[in-house]
C-alpha cells in the first residue's frame, strides 16, 4: 500500500517503510476521509447553495435592491455569515480542545473538525480543476463570434500588453511604498511584489457583466470588457506561474527571464488555442462519423465530455487550459453542435448554463465562507493594504488609457490609408469613394473615452486572483499575509465597484437599451469574408459537419440554387418590404449568421448579442 503526502508531494511504499523499521504516516485528508465527513459536508453545503438561489430569485424580483447589492456580493454576504456560525460553533469546540492532549473524540466528532476546516477553507485546486472550466467553456460557447472577432484586435491589446503595463504599474507603486518605508512592518522583496502584482491584475467582472447585461449597454463596450476579462485570466496565470519561479532565484537575470516569459507565453497562447479548436473539431468529427442522434442520452453524454477533456489535456501538456476551454466551446459551438440532434442540442444548451451556474455560485459562496478560514496574525497590513488597493486601480489606468490611445492611433492611421487610396481613384469613380464604408466602419472602431473610463471601472478582481493567491510562492513565508490581502482587495472591488455600476453608466453617460437586431444589422452590412472564413466553408465545415457539403457548401453545384430571401437581411436592406431578390445558399446562410441567427439546416434559432452563458435576464 502507498501513501500520499499532499504538502511534500511524496509517495511512500508500506513495504519499504517497514523494513527500514519506520511507521508509515498518518496523514489526514480532512472531511472526505469517512463517509460521515462526506455526508456532513453535504447537509451543510446544500442547503447553502439552496439559499443562495432562493435569494438569487428575491434579488432579481426587486431592481432597487439588486441595483446596489450584485448578485455576486449577496453569495459572499451569506458565505460569511455560514462561515461565521461554522467558526462559532463547530470549529470553536475543536479550536479549544486542539491545546489539550488529553480530549479524545469520536470519528464522528473527527468528521465534524474536518467539514469545518473543509467549509472554511478555499482549495485552489479544485477551484481550478472543477469550477473554472465549465465557466470558461460556457462562455466560449454562447458568445457571439461576430462581435468577439470583430473587436479581438483590441482585446488581445487589453489582455496582453494592457495586462503587462498593469504589472509593472502597480510593482511600481507597491515597490516605492516598501522602498520608503510607507507600508509598516510588511516589507515584502521585489519578486514577490511582482507576483503579487501578476495576480491582482487578473479582473473578473461578473457583476459588472451582469448589469451590462440587464441594461443592454453599448456591445462594443460590453465584448471590449468580456473578451478582455476571458484572455486576461489566461495571461495573469501565465505571468504568474512564470514569475513565481524566480521568487527564489531574486538574482536571476531580467533579459533572462523576460526571454521565458515571452516564450511561454507566446507558446502557451497559441498551443492551447489550436488545441482547444483542435478538440471543437475533433468532436465534430466524431459526432459526423458516429450518428448517435437516435440515442439522444448516449449522444448528449458524449457531448458534454468536451466540457472538461481540453482543459485536463492542456494542463498535461502545461499549456493554458483557460485559453484552451475557451476555443473549444467557440469550436464545438459552431462545427458540433450542428452534428446533434435538435432535443440534444437544446438539452447540451441548458446543462452547459446549468454547470456554469452552480460552478459559479460555489464559487463565491466558497470565498465569503473562507473569510473566517484565514489565519491571520496580530498584524493586519492595514497600511499595505491601502497602498494595494491604490496600486490596483494604478494598474488598471495603466491598461485601459495607453492601450485606448494606441488602439485608436492605429484605427486613425488605417483611416488615412484609405482615405489617400480613395483620393488616388477619384478620377476612376468620378468623384464616388469606394472606400466610405471601410472608413465609416473604423471610425465606429474607435474607442470613445467614456467607454474608457468604464472599462477602468470595470476591472474588479475575483475568484482567480484569490486562487492565485492561496498558491503565492512561500520562499520568504509571506504567503499567509498575501492571501489575506487578497481577500480584503476582492471584497472591496466587489462591493465598492460592483454595487455603483449602474451609477457609474448613467454619470458616463453610456448608451443603454441599445436594438440588437438594428446592431447586428450595421455590423453585417460591413462583415467581409476573409481567407479564413473561406477556407472553413471550402475545406473545414465539409469535413466535419453532416451534409454540410450537400446542401451548403460553396462553389458546389448548389451554388447555383437561388433562394428568395425576404428584406430584413443585411443583403437586402435597400429594398421595400414586399420585393425579394435571389442569392446564393451560402450567400443566404451567411446573411442569416450576421444576423445573430444559427444556421442549422431547415433550423433559425435567434441568438442574443448579450448571451455569454450566464442568462441573468429571465
Amino acid at each position: 500500500m502507498t501513501y500520499a503526502n499532499e504538502s511534500s508531494s511524496l509517495i511512500y511504499n508500506e513495504t519499504e517503510l517497514s523494513n527500514a523499521g519506520m511507521r508509515p504516516p498518518q496523514i489526514s485528508i480532512g472531511w472526505a476521509s469517512s463517509e460521515e465527513g462526506v455526508s456532513l459536508y453535504f447537509v451543510v453545503f446544500f442547503p447553502l447553495l439552496s439559499i443562495v438561489l432562493i435569494l438569487s430569485k428575491f434579488l432579481h424580483d426587486r431592481p432597487v435592491l439588486s441595483a446596489f447589492l450584485p448578485e455576486v456580493g449577496m453569495t459572499v454576504i451569506v458565505g460569511i455569515f455560514a462561515g461565521l456560525f461554522v467558526r462559532a460553533t463547530i470549529g470553536s469546540n475543536f479550536a479549544h480542545s486542539a491545546n489539550n492532549d488529553d480530549i479524545h473524540y469520536s470519528p464522528v466528532d473527527a468528521a465534524e473538525e474536518g467539514v469545518a476546516n473543509g467549509l472554511l477553507a478555499f482549495s485552489p485546486t479544485f477551484f481550478f480543476s472543477a469550477l473554472l472550466p465549465p465557466i470558461i467553456f460556457n462562455s466560449g460557447y454562447h458568445i457571439n463570434r461576430v462581435l468577439f472577432f470583430r473587436y479581438i484586435k483590441p482585446i488581445i491589446l487589453y489582455s496582453c500588453l494592457g495586462t503587462v503595463f498593469s504589472i509593472f504599474g502597480a510593482a511600481l507603486v507597491i515597490w516605492v511604498a516598501v522602498a520608503n518605508n510607507l507600508t509598516g512592518a510588511f516589507q515584502p522583496h521585489l519578486s514577490e511584489i511582482l507576483v503579487f502584482c501578476s495576480l491582482i491584475s487578473s479582473t473578473d467582472p461578473v457583476s459588472t457583466l451582469a448589469v451590462f447585461q440587464k441594461k443592454r449597454v453599448d456591445p462594443q463596450l460590453f465584448y471590449l470588457v468580456f473578451g478582455e476579462s476571458l484572455l486576461n485570466d489566461a495571461v495573469c496565470l501565465v505571468l504568474f506561474n512564470t514569475l513565481s519561479k524566480y521568487v527564489d532565484r531574486p538574482d536571476s537575470g531580467i533579459l533572462y527571464a523576460s526571454i521565458i516569459f515571452l516564450v511561454d507565453f507566446v507558446v502557451s497562447f497559441v498551443g492551447s488555442m489550436a488545441l482547444g479548436l483542435f478538440c471543437g473539431l475533433g468532436s465534430a468529427l466524431v459526432l459526423k462519423t458516429v450518428d448517435l442522434r437516435h440515442t439522444k442520452l448516449t449522444e448528449l453524454s458524449l457531448y458534454v465530455i468536451v466540457m472538461y477533456f481540453p482543459f485536463f489535456l492542456a494542463e498535461v501538456l502545461h499549456l493554458s487550459g483557460i485559453v484552451a476551454i475557451l476555443f473549444t466551446g467557440m469550436a464545438a459551438k459552431h462545427y458540433a453542435s450542428c452534428n446533434l440532434s435538435e432535443e440534444t442540442d437544446a438539452d447540451a444548451d441548458a446543462f452547459f448554463r446549468l454547470i456554469a451556474n452552480l460552478a459559479e455560485i460555489v464559487i463565491f459562496l466558497e470565498m465569503g465562507l473562507s473569510v473566517f478560514g484565514l489565519s491571520v496574525t496580530e498584524e493586519y497590513y492595514a497600511l499595505f493594504i491601502l497602498w494595494s488597493i491604490l496600486a490596483c486601480l494604478v494598474a488598471r489606468a495603466c491598461n485601459v488609457y495607453p492601450i485606448t490611445f494606441l488602439h485608436n492611433k492605429m484605427v486613425d492611421f488605417e483611416i488615412q490609408s484609405y482615405e489617400k487610396e480613395a483620393e488616388k481613384n477619384e478620377d476612376i469613380y468620378f468623384g464616388f469613394n469606394p472606400n466610405a464604408m471601410v472608413i465609416s466602419d473604423l471610425m465606429q472602431a474607435k474607442i470613445e473615452p467614456k467607454k474608457a473610463h468604464m472599462m477602468w471601472f470595470s476591472g474588479l478582481r475575483g475568484a482567480v486572483a484569490y486562487a492565485c493567491a492561496k498558491k503565492f510562492p512561500d520562499y520568504y513565508n509571506n504567503r499567509t499575509p498575501f492571501v489575506y490581502v487578497t481577500m480584503i482587495m476582492v471584497m472591496t472591488t466587489i462591493f465598492l465597484l460592483g454595487s455603483t455600476t449602474e451609477a457609474v453608466l448613467s454619470c458616463l453617460n453610456i448608451d443603454i437599451g441599445v436594438d440588437p437586431d438594428s446592431y447586428m444589422q450595421e455590423v453585417g452590412t460591413r462583415t467581409k469574408v476573409g481567407f479564413w472564413a473561406r477556407i472553413n466553408r471550402r475545406y473545414i465545415s465539409p469535413c466535419v459537419i453532416r451534409g454540410y457539403k450537400k446542401e451548403d457548401m460553396a462553389h458546389s453545384p448548389n451554388e447555383q440554387l437561388l433562394l428568395p430571401v425576404p428584406l430584413e437581411t443585411s443583403a437586402t436592406k435597400e429594398f421595400t418590404k414586399n420585393q425579394q431578390i435571389e442569392v446564393t445558399v451560402s450567400q443566404h446562410e451567411m446573411n442569416v449568421e450576421q444576423m445573430g441567427y444559427t444556421f442549422r439546416q431547415q433550423r433559425r434559432k435567434k441568438g442574443s448579442v448579450y448571451d455569454y452563458g450566464a442568462n441573468r435576464d429571465g
